[in-house]
């Protein structure tokens, strides 16, 4: 019995080790212990789904970002920002 104790473990365990393995990986034991987990909790086996999607929108997000920047004023405003500034309308 002492070998499940060191196995089962609450959702919210669950959910912090499998933050934990996203940002910086897991020993094998406590892999071994999620694996366990997942293996019979539906609701934890779909936090994992929805966090790796997460994970790849924001990937998509911020190539996208970088290749079109959402904030970029055309010319004609640059120069009318710069003629204002310098005191002509």
């Amino acid at each position: 019995m002492a070998i499940f104790k060191d196995i089962w473990f609450s959702c919210k365990e669950a959910t912090l080790l499998t933050l934990k393995e996203r940002e910086e990986g897991l020993p094998v034991a406590s892999k071994f212990r999620l694996m366990v987990h997942l293996s019979y909790c539906k609701c934890c086996k779909l936090f994992v789904k929805q966090t790796k999607l997460m994970d790849q929108a924001a990937k998509k997000y911020k190539e996208n970002l970088f290749q079109h920047p959402p904030h970029k004023l055309s010319q004609e405003a640059r120069d009318s920002i710069q003629k204002q500034l310098e005191g002509g309308k």
